[in-house]
């Protein structure tokens, strides 16, 4: 007979590791598959949170840490794979892992965040070693080097201002 877990959760970001760390202190069976090797989601790569009560001007990457090891001194467990489907009849909800693995669960707590929007450009990707396309670019029109081998070329930013201008 397959193990039927209380609570399957899909997402290991701030969402994800905080619904865990409550069905853990719930003494729920459980278990959060990560797609990443890692936990913390899209704000590992925050420079700054300035909007955390308790924590201002904490880095992302430090604070998903901070999340990680509160959930690992619940011994809360964790599952690295991707989903690829789920299964819902009725009271069992079956979730299929890409490596062909089965879990059989109560319920399924969608927690798999965002991602930042891309432009669909030429040269969004693997061209500029920023952080971002559109802030690299930003940062040569402002501040142009001999180096970035774009001299003469016509260049434009997309996005909020505080978000374009906030590395610059």
């Amino acid at each position: 007979m397959t193990d039927r877990k209380d609570l399957v959760i899909i997402g290991s970001g701030p969402a994800g590791l905080s619904a865990a760390v409550y069905a853990q202190r719930a003494m729920l069976d459980q278990v959060v598959i990560e797609k990443e090797p890692f936990s913390g989601g899209q704000i590992i790569t925050t420079e700054r949170i300035d909007n955390y009560l308790g924590l201002y001007g904490m880095g992302g990457y430090e604070l998903a840490m901070k999340f990680r090891e509160h959930a690992d001194a619940l011994s809360v467990p964790f599952l690295e794979g991707e989903v690829t489907a789920i299964n819902d009849d009725g009271e069992v909800k079956q979730i299929t892992l890409a490596s062909g693995e089965t879990i059989e669960t109560k319920a399924v707590l969608f927690a798999t965040g965002a991602r930042h929007k891309t432009l669909s450009v030429k040269g969004e990707k693997g061209t500029c070693r920023c952080r971002r396309f559109v802030l690299c670019n930003l940062r040569r029109c402002f501040f142009p080097r001999k180096d970035d081998g774009c001299r003469g070329r016509r260049r434009c930013g997309a996005g909020g201002c505080l978000v374009s201008f906030q590395h610059l």
